[in-house]
């Protein structure tokens, strides 16, 4: 029963989140949705870098210019390649066929208007929603003095939206292929679309996938995707309307999804299935969520969700129809956050800047699951969440930790605890080291729910579901260096060397873990709409008790984190 109210802020929230990868996670099935891009240097100026009188300078400047107001917007749009870069011909071809983001988008992200004194918080917030848009390579909103009074100035660079892709995935000696076509910016909308087909070790999937943030009254956003898979398929939608900054008053959700198809559970790393279930699980899910305090950088929020679910497992065979149980559950909840959003370079991607908030939020609630309401036995349990963070020189640490269950007769009936944390460190310019550990357990996971690391997730250079459990932990280091950078006006290209340790195994049975060590190339783009770096390794893989030694080939995308 944990998936029915696990997740209250991830369908209301868009201003406090650590990363901005949200709603597009339905499109984003398919190669995983990109992010973020530069800022302005001035906005951003590290302040150990400046004196106690240019602090003093700067504070009056920018309380001279609060008291003024906006006179008018100024949007300048520049294509994904301007100036004298723009008549070469592979720039000419990408903005021929590159329709530029309309203005009325980008007005609508903003939160200062014209009549407003300026803000230089809501200024770099409202950079921050451009940016988690993922179709700008670069933004900047700032205020300019005319003789007709203040302008609030907006210029961004579209970043290349329309991606067609073909990938081939190997770790291990296995093989995964994909391919499609998606488009971020479809007519200049910031409306992402996405047809996509794949095949992996355990199915091929075709599906799917759109995602329009502000399409209805330029406040709320669709989503949904579909897939066909070859031992089932599933479908999701959903309506909502986030947080859009920390002063926003309201945020709702309304969603549902349902998956229709075959489980197939692994068991000790053998390549056999363990067991080959059927699954149906539909869910319905509304959430609100209100400002009980709302300022520049801080909130208090209270917010209800609640969730109707069916779920079913039985073994996959040829003997009739599903069983079918339906319950609900209740989850009241309320959060505190101070936002101290940074911006950093060299992390998930290369030379693209990505904003990371490092201030502190918490949330408390309580899940209810009466047995009125389809429970075997009425269920409370606690949602906790906890995220906080640190700058370090250049770099940064952040923190997280969640807890949610249910427990019904003095006994736990389902759960789930998690803990992570990241430290980026950057000893000289174009140089990061990015450590990264997870640890997570689950107490009676449903069916294709538990923890399985291998192939393109945990550690790399082993086969899929090497490692599965109920309970898991994964440990990154990563020494990154990035020497080529807009080779052609194009590509970043980095080297790395990295050592990846984890595991997964249930509980009652001996603890399974592996380790991979080796290098490769990062390979990255400014010009292509913000994403996560492409790696390509080379690791060595000691032997465990299933596997033997080898030396492994290994393809993915970003920092490798705990599979499912």
């Amino acid at each position: 029963m944990l998936g029915l109210h696990a997740g209250v802020r991830s369908c209301i929230d868009a201003s406090t989140s650590p990363t901005p990868a949200r709603d597009a996670a339905a499109l984003r099935t398919f190669p995983a949705m990109p992010r973020i891009r530069p800022v302005p240097i001035l906005a951003f100026v590290s302040m150990a870098a400046l004196s106690a009188a240019r602090l003093g300078a700067q504070g009056t400047a920018d309380s001279a210019r609060a008291a003024l107001p906006i006179e008018r917007i100024a949007i300048i749009r520049d294509d994904v390649f301007s100036g004298a870069e723009s008549r070469r011909w592979y720039a000419r071809f990408a903005n021929r066929f590159h329709a530029v983001t309309r203005a009325d988008r980008i007005r609508g992200e903003l939160l200062l208007r014209p009549g407003q004194p300026y803000d230089s918080t809501l200024a770099l917030e409202s950079e921050r929603n451009l940016r988690r848009l993922g179709v700008f390579g670069s933004v900047r909103v700032d205020s300019v003095r005319t003789d007709s009074g203040l302008v609030l100035r907006v210029r961004t660079r579209d970043a290349w939206s329309t991606i067609p892709w073909l990938t081939v995935g190997v770790s291990a000696g296995e093989v995964s292929v994909g391919g499609g076509i998606t488009e971020l910016n479809v007519a200049g909308s910031a409306t992402a679309a996405s047809v996509s087909y794949s095949h992996d070790p355990d199915r091929w999937t075709a599906g799917v996938a759109y995602s329009a943030p502000r399409i209805i009254a330029g406040r709320v956003g669709v989503s949904g995707a579909w897939r066909r898979l070859s031992d089932g398929r599933s479908s999701f939608l959903s309506v909502s309307q986030p947080f859009y900054s920390t002063m926003s008053r309201a945020a709702f959700g309304l969603s549902g999804s349902r998956f229709d198809g075959r489980v197939v559970q692994y068991r000790g790393g053998e390549r056999t299935p363990d067991a080959i279930l059927r699954r149906r699980r539909d869910v319905v899910a509304a959430s609100g969520a209100w400002a009980l305090r709302a300022g520049n950088r801080s909130y208090l929020r209270a917010a209800l969700d609640a969730r109707i679910r069916r779920d079913d497992t039985v073994p996959d065979t040829p003997a009739g129809p599903l069983p079918r149980s339906v319950s609900a559950a209740l989850t009241p909840s309320i959060s505190f956050g101070r936002t101290r959003y940074r911006v950093v370079h060299d992390y998930q991607a290369m030379t693209i800047d990505e904003d990371i908030d490092l201030g502190t939020s918490v949330s408390l609630g309580m899940a209810i699951a009466p047995d009125a309401w389809g429970y075997a036995n009425t269920a409370v349990g606690p949602v906790v969440g906890f995220a906080t963070g640190a700058p370090i020189g250049s770099g940064f640490v952040l923190l997280g930790a969640s807890m949610s269950g249910l427990a019904s007769g003095g006994a736990l009936d389902s759960g789930t605890v998690a803990a992570r944390g990241t430290v980026v460190l950057h000893p000289a310019p174009w140089h990061a080291l990015i450590l990264r550990a997870e640890v997570g357990r689950r107490w009676d996971p449903a069916a294709g729910d538990e923890f399985d690391l291998g192939g393109l997730t945990g550690p790399r250079g082993f086969r899929s579901h090497s490692f599965t459990g109920d309970q898991a932990y994964l440990t990154v280091a990563e020494y990154r260096v990035t020497p080529w950078r807009g080779v052609f006006g194009l590509a970043d290209i980095g080297i790395a060397g990295f050592v990846d340790h984890g595991g997964a195994w249930y509980r009652g049975e001996a603890r399974r873990t592996g380790t991979s060590f080796g290098g490769g190339l990062r390979l990255g783009s400014a010009r292509l709409a913000p994403g996560a770096a492409t790696r390509i390794d080379v690791a060595w893989r000691p032997a465990t008790d299933v596997d033997a030694g080898d030396v492994v080939f290994s393809v993915g995308i970003g920092i490798p984190i705990i599979g499912r």
